[in-house]
């Protein structure tokens, strides 16, 4: 399990502040952004070009929004070098991997029972890092079968303060007790650092 950062031993904490200077490789990764680029990129452009173009396409878009949010040479560079793949595309949205080494990150979005099926439940995938849980934490959307078999070290949740919809479903929290979970109704932002082997987690509260 890989806690956040305030629950870290103080080693961990401190290399995380010093992370630039001791790794100048390592890659920051605001995945919700990313997904959101990605997912709108290869929806729209699969529909116009097919799924491989779309897949092309959803790369070129993170690589522009890493640009133009004043990423440094050395943070481009690890997201050139990084592995992105369209999974699944569909009328919802898409399911996004982003690889670079070691570290896997899941992040379904608007993924619906066919893709789940199409990916095994998750056995085509194999074990992640983190994932992000599915339609802010709707219980059918995260079945326990595709969470036993991507086996994810950290969860994240992204979900607005007192939902409307009730979410995340009390089904989806009772299923991952005993897993790492990282909400942004409690923590507001959070942000994933990784040098491919280790994980860092650094959020806007504690």
């Amino acid at each position: 399990m890989i806690p956040s950062q305030w629950a870290l031993p103080l080693c961990f904490a401190e290399a995380s502040h010093s992370i630039e200077k001791q790794h100048p490789y390592w890659f920051y990764i605001y995945g919700f952004n990313i997904g959101i680029i990605g997912g709108l990129f290869a929806v729209a452009f699969s529909r116009l070009l097919g799924r491989r173009w779309g897949a092309v396409a959803a790369m070129l878009g993170i690589l522009i929004y890493t640009a133009l949010v004043g990423a440094s040479f050395s943070v481009l560079r690890a997201a050139i070098m990084g592995c992105f793949r369209v999974l699944t595309v569909g009328s919802r949205g898409a399911t996004l991997l982003l690889e670079w080494d070691r570290f896997r990150l899941l992040l379904p979005l608007g993924t619906n029972l066919d893709d789940l099926e199409t990916l095994g439940y998750g056995d085509t995938i194999g074990n992640i890092t983190a994932l992000l849980l599915a339609d802010s934490g709707y219980f059918p959307s995260n079945p326990p079968e595709w969470i036993a078999n991507l086996r994810p070290q950290v969860m994240l949740l992204s979900v607005s303060p007192a939902d409307k919809q009730g979410l995340p479903s009390p089904e989806t929290l009772e299923l991952l007790q005993g897993y790492t979970l990282l909400r942004t109704d409690r923590s507001g932002w959070i942000e994933l650092i990784t040098d491919g082997k280790q994980l860092w987690v650094e959020a806007e509260r504690r």
